[in-house]
């Protein structure tokens, strides 16, 4: 959302606990920061015990944002160079609990020594209720690349294979 429209944005965690009655699940949203930090709007779940009240099954999501100050947060477009070498995508889905949140993976992934990894992306989770109830899978992208060479694909498979190990060891998780 936020690249897409170039504004500056910075999502994180809250700094500060839900004083709003429990509206938002618990570590399940973000706040958005503009400018000189000014908090400019809200993403997440909404507190199940909210929507059980209204009535509605299943997950909701909110989002509220002051769009004064959003607008404000406007900056210029930001040209980015061209990288010397080309970069690899490699999506992996993984078989984990429920209760492993995507931002626990991210995680994990990020502070791990796992070489050539360049950036990584939530794709997608799917939660299929007629096979089993405690888990989902969650579907990650990697960009691999370097600054000094075109990796081969040995390289890339070596990347993938240690964060698939990296998140069974952490997470118990499986390749689906």
């Amino acid at each position: 959302l936020a690249g897409s429209f170039n504004l500056g944005l910075t999502p994180q965690l809250p700094k500060v606990a839900d004083t709003e009655g429990g509206r938002w699940f618990p570590r399940r949203w973000l706040s958005f920061y503009g400018v000189k930090q000014a908090e400019v709007g809200r993403l997440g779940q909404l507190h199940p015990h909210l929507t059980a009240k209204a009535g509605v099954k299943g997950t909701v999501g909110y989002a509220e944002f002051d769009v004064e100050l959003l607008l404000a947060s406007r900056q210029p477009r930001a040209v980015q160079p061209r990288r010397r070498y080309p970069v690899i995508d490699r999506d992996i889905t993984i078989e984990v609990a429920r209760t492993v949140l995507w931002k626990d993976i991210f995680d994990v992934i990020k502070t791990s020594k796992v070489a050539n990894i360049m950036q990584i992306l939530f794709v997608s989770d799917y939660y299929n209720n007629s096979t089993s109830t405690d888990t989902k899978r969650v579907t990650i992208r990697l960009t691999l690349g370097s600054d000094n060479a075109t990796l081969t694909g040995g390289q890339a498979d070596a990347a993938v294979d240690a964060v698939g190990e990296l998140l069974a060891a952490k997470f118990s998780a499986k390749i689906a």
